[in-house]
This record gives C-alpha cells, sequence and structure tokens, in this order.
C-alpha cells in the first residue's frame, strides 16, 4: 500500500470480463460555477444556459473537453480561478487527454461546440447577480463549513474551523475532516488519521445531513489525502 501515495481503487470486473475488454471510460457532463470577489468559490449547477449570468465565470466539463465561460463583468479573480480549476482537471484528473478551450475570443466552431454542450444557447444570458447575497436559497447554497474531526483530547471530537480564507495548512494529515456544502459534504482523511477518526468522519457526515436538513440526494463523498477533485481544492488557498 506504500507504493500507492493516491489510494487504491477497486474497480468493477471479474470472471465475466476477465479483465480483458476495457469500456470507454465515461464522463458526467457538469457545469461549475465560479462565483466571489477576493475568494472565488466553485459549485455544480445545472447543466444549462439559465444558469449562466455575465457577472461570474463557468467552466462546462464534458470530459475530453473543457470550456471557460467568462461573463463579461466577472472579476479578475474568478477568471483566474476558473482557469486554475480547467487546468486541474486537464493536467490532474485526465492526465492531459482533455482539451481546454476558453470562449473568449473563440472562432464559431469551439462556440457552437460549447453550446451544443450546454444544450442550447439561450436568448439571453442573466445579469450580474451580487457577491454580496441577501438570504435566501441561492444564499444557502453558497454557504459552507469546514469541520475539524480528531480524537486528539480520548474522546472524539468535531470543531468548526472558522479561520478565512481555508488554507491546505488547516488540514492535518493526522485527522479527519469535513467540508460541508449545500448539498454535499466532503469527508477528507488524512494519510496519518486513525481509524477511528475515519470512521467518525463518515458517521458525523451522515448525521450532519440529517440534522442539518440537507436536501434529499445530499452526496457524501469520502477524499483520502491526495486524491482532492477540483472542487474540494477550490476552498482552500495553497492546493495550487
Amino acid at each position: 500500500m506504500t507504493y500507492f501515495a493516491g489510494g487504491v481503487f477497486y474497480l468493477e470486473g471479474g470472471v465475466e470480463s476477465g479483465f480483458r475488454h476495457v469500456e470507454p471510460e465515461v464522463y458526467v457532463p457538469t457545469l461549475m460555477h465560479i462565483k466571489g470577489k477576493r475568494y472565488p468559490r466553485v459549485f455544480t449547477v445545472p447543466l444549462s444556459g439559465a444558469s449562466l449570468n455575465d457577472g461570474d465565470c463557468f467552466v462546462l466539463d464534458l470530459g475530453l473537453q473543457l470550456y471557460c465561460w467568462y461573463g463579461s463583468q466577472s472579476n479578475l479573480f474568478e477568471r483566474r480561478k476558473a482557469s486554475q480549476i480547467a487546468e486541474a482537471i486537464r493536467t490532474d484528473d485526465r492526465k492531459m487527454k482533455a482539451t481546454l478551450f476558453f470562449l473568449e475570443g473563440a472562432n464559431e466552431e469551439i462556440q457552437a461546440a460549447f453550446w451544443e454542450g450546454m444544450g442550447g444557447r439561450p436568448d439571453s444570458i442573466a445579469p450580474a447577480m451580487p457577491d454580496v447575497l441577501p438570504s435566501g436559497t441561492e444564499e444557502e447554497r453558497l454557504q459552507y463549513k469546514l469541520w475539524h474531526v480528531s480524537d486528539d483530547s480520548g474522546s472524539m471530537e468535531t470543531t468548526e474551523v472558522t479561520d478565512r480564507p481555508l488554507k491546505r495548512e488547516h488540514l492535518i494529515d493526522s485527522d479527519s475532516y469535513l467540508l460541508e456544502l449545500y448539498d454535499q459534504i466532503y469527508v477528507w482523511q488524512g494519510k496519518d488519521a486513525s481509524t477511528k477518526e475515519k470512521y467518525a468522519g463518515m458517521k458525523i457526515a451522515k448525521d450532519f445531513a440529517k440534522k442539518h436538513n440537507k436536501p434529499q440526494g445530499t452526496k457524501i463523498s469520502r477524499v483520502p489525502a491526495l486524491t482532492e477533485d477540483a472542487i474540494f481544492k477550490s476552498f482552500f488557498t495553497g492546493f495550487y
């Protein structure tokens, strides 16, 4: 196990396949919304032209094609974060197999492929939304919390990490953490975390989904250290 720092992943196979026939890798089309002034955050949104707005940036992930779309009023931080996210997916997740396109100044062929991936071009793009949002569902979707799970005191304790911005250094390798989003909870497991902490992290995440009135279908993802995806990394400085 020491030879696989990124973790070992078990894939379906066996007698029927004999590990001889390999199906092409399947990617789920995803649209990511990048929003914020100094510390932009990334959230998945419905894959539709109606999700776009002139004030933010978006990354369309079609597997082997990645597209960066910048709203005309988006800020420098959002644009930089969007390009970082897309580049991280291309290099880390897709191992340079994907092609990255930027819609600004792109030719008609690239523009057409982007809108086809979006399900069609809307009649108009929604106006910019304020970065400081009023209360309501949209604000709830942009909220996030980081929780520290540790048994260093002799008993299992869960403590909120309130420092902002979040940094990679906040994630101690000997402990576990929960990154709580609106409809997703990441359970980050440090490489030196105890078995009890890893187990407790998953259990606490499931309890959170109930106690914090998470939407039905809230996803709980286990994230061993060094296997973080682009969305998880986007909440911390120091990963890129």
